[in-house]
């Protein structure tokens, strides 16, 4: 790449500032594409390029999201942008409040926890300054407490309206704050026929402006040839990019999951008002309120394992139909835009070097089945993590145990608790919601899924009633253990070292679970994970083009860049193609780091492009004036 095309990388809307200098293969797409794909990305008309507010787009309850049908009122809800936030990518036969929750969970989660987590901490301060009044409780001890419970008795049902209504609230008192997305009803013109074939023309180029990919994943979804074309345009342009999926049952797992918590909560604290524990019949308080917490939890526990079991189904099901995506078999609504949409992923496939430019557009769209059945399942797993659950999706469902923190906190502070037992038992309660708590939902999350492949009715319900019972009793056995050290850690320093080392290491072991989903927000930085998962299709695809001759070869070398590889690449037809997937990992693989021989086009453009990109994060302010030595030279 030349000094001139550097300049472009730099100019382009698309690298907001000179940080953000990740690989974005819209511009490798431009070094390598034809003239068709060049008019399906280019913005020659700055005027189509639009976006909407996404409290627009979720307004009264996703109104806008009930119909496809437009007109100039929904258009005039849009603006003109250089780029925008997210491109929603969803079927119009999914049902609005569906979708209308998918996205409040996506766009709204982190509002609702720092709404919540604001009014929380007045709750706190209110409670502990002596101006909220307080109920008296029995400790483990047998000693009265007094103890508000304002934070966990008010604070959940608020999250849970702010999740959903934040767009409401948004609207009238920070309109800006709201991020911009791509919603084809609201930013393609609907009455002008003229703007309207345009903007479908070039609907490749709203995703090449776009900083993500939202996809609010139903079982339609990949049974849809324009959302399968959005998908293919955006796996092609971004590899590696924030692809976001979303299926629309997750809304009801988080919803249900910070119910249910809210429920056990609160038996918690019930068990504990004074009159309920002056008539438990054992004097031994711990021991009267573990057996009382686990006979009343379970049921909950096993509704929450029946509704985690579900989820996980919906996931399988999401992996056999990438397996069993055929673009052929995709249901088009106008039978006179297949043959177009057919014509663009081919195009995109031979500009991209993923197949051979004789090859048949039959050819195209088997490789094309392949990239997909190789490709998705790997943005998946960055999407959702090796889980299938977010961490701030975990966070929200045990919400209701910090909040209990924070009311235990405000008791503390009302009965003037020394300093460092006040800090021990508020970072126990930290502890629980934040590490120890995640780390037990993604192990069930393990023994449900090994279970799935159970059909019959009793020995599901066997498997469910012990799942839950052994949740209840790892969950109760942690907090008691917790809390056990906790006490050894106010007198001791031992303890207490003890105490600080665990910390850590549960801390580091839940962030290294969920760190493919450490945020769950928009607008990640892109990844080189997708660009070698592409690179290494296309290896896999120009050694099926290289059977028939043996003295190309192509070298793989991981550990020294001092070995010299080459290889020769055939230009002739690909061999006879069968189809049939390429051998994909498991559910839920690990992307392999393979490095293309050095003579590869795709992976040359590869290292050109990290090697400038690399020159520009170095040297931002010292590049330029260069750029512009050699271009008056090379004129």
């Amino acid at each position: 790449m030349n000094s001139h095309n550097l300049s472009m990388l730099r100019g382009s809307s698309y690298l907001t500032s000179s940080q953000d200098v990740e690989i974005s293969f819209t511009h490798v797409t431009s070094q390598i594409s034809n003239q068709i794909v060049r008019d399906c990305i280019t913005l020659d008309d700055p005027a189509l390029l639009r976006g909407v507010r996404v409290n627009h787009v979720l307004k009264h309850w996703g109104h806008m999201l009930s119909e496809s049908a437009g007109n100039g009122g929904t258009y005039g809800l849009s603006r003109q942008v250089p780029h925008v936030d997210a491109f929603i990518s969803h079927n119009w036969s999914t049902p609005r409040r569906a979708k209308f929750c998918a996205l409040a969970l996506q766009f709204h989660l982190q509002p609702a926890l720092c709404c919540t987590g604001s009014v929380a901490l007045l709750l706190t301060w209110l409670s502990s300054s002596g101006k909220l009044p307080m109920l008296q409780f029995i400790d483990e001890d047998g000693n009265e407490r007094y103890f508000g419970g304002y934070c966990l008795l008010c604070c959940p049902p608020l999250f849970i309206i702010a999740l959903f209504c934040w767009q409401e609230i948004a609207a009238y008192c920070a309109p800006c704050l709201s991020s911009v997305c791509f919603l084809d009803k609201a930013c393609i013109h609907q009455t002008d026929e003229n703007r309207k074939r345009a903007s479908i023309k070039r609907l490749a180029m709203f995703l090449r402006f776009a900083r993500s990919m939202l996809v609010v994943y139903s079982d339609a979804y990949l049974q849809r040839l324009w959302t399968v074309y959005e998908l293919a345009s955006f796996l092609l342009l971004h590899p590696g990019g924030d692809l976001r999926i979303i299926h629309i049952f997750l809304p009801i797992l988080v919803c249900s999951g910070t119910l249910l918590h809210w429920f056990g909560a609160l038996v918690w604290c019930f068990i504990r008002l004074q009159p309920v524990s002056e008539a438990s019949p054992s004097k031994d308080y711990g021991l009267f309120r573990s057996y009382a917490h686990l006979f009343i939890l379970l049921p909950a526990v096993y509704i929450a394992c029946l509704v985690l079991r579900c989820a996980l189904r919906k996931q399988a099901v999401v992996q056999e139909h990438v397996q069993s995506f055929d673009v052929v078999k995709a249901e088009c609504l106008v039978e006179s835009d297949r043959a177009l949409v057919h014509s663009n992923i081919a195009n995109f496939m031979k500009a991209m070097k993923l197949v051979n430019k004789k090859a048949s557009l039959q050819e195209t769209l088997i490789r094309f089945n392949e990239l997909v059945r190789y490709g998705l399942p790997k943005a998946i797993v960055r999407s959702s993590g090796s889980w299938g659950i977010g961490y701030l999706h975990a966070f929200a469902i045990f919400l209701s145990q910090g909040l209990l923190g924070l009311d235990t906190l405000a008791s503390d502070l009302w009965h003037h608790t020394p300093a460092r037992t006040l800090v021990l038992t508020f970072s126990a309660s930290v502890l629980f919601h934040a590490a120890i708590l995640p780390l037990l939902l993604g192990a069930g999350v393990r023994v449900i899924r090994c279970m799935l492949h159970v059909s019959e009715h009793r020995l599901v319900e066997v498997y469910l009633v012990a799942t839950a019972l052994g949740a209840c009793c790892v969950g109760i056995g942690c907090f008691m253990l917790i809390n056990k050290l906790c006490k050894l850690a106010e007198h001791s320093d031992v303890a207490l070292a003890a105490w600080v080392t665990i910390v850590v290491m549960l801390f580091a072991a839940t962030m290294y679970s969920f760190r493919q989903t450490i945020t769950c927000g928009l607008g990640r930085r892109p990844s080189l994970e997708g660009t070698r998962d592409l690179s290494s299709f296309a290896r896999q695809v120009s050694n099926e083009g290289q059977r028939g001759k043996r003295s190309s070869r192509c070298t793989i070398d991981e550990e020294s860049d001092s070995e010299e590889s080459s290889s020769s690449m055939n230009d002739g037809n690909l061999a006879p193609v069968q189809d049939k997937p390429l051998r994909t990992p498991g559910m839920w693989p690990t992307p392999p780091v393979v490095t293309l021989c050095a003579d590869d086009p795709v992976e040359s453009i590869f290292s050109s492009i990290r090697s400038d990109l690399s020159e520009i994060a170095s040297n931002p302010d010292e590049l330029l004036p260069k750029q512009q030595e050699d271009a008056q030279s090379s004129r």
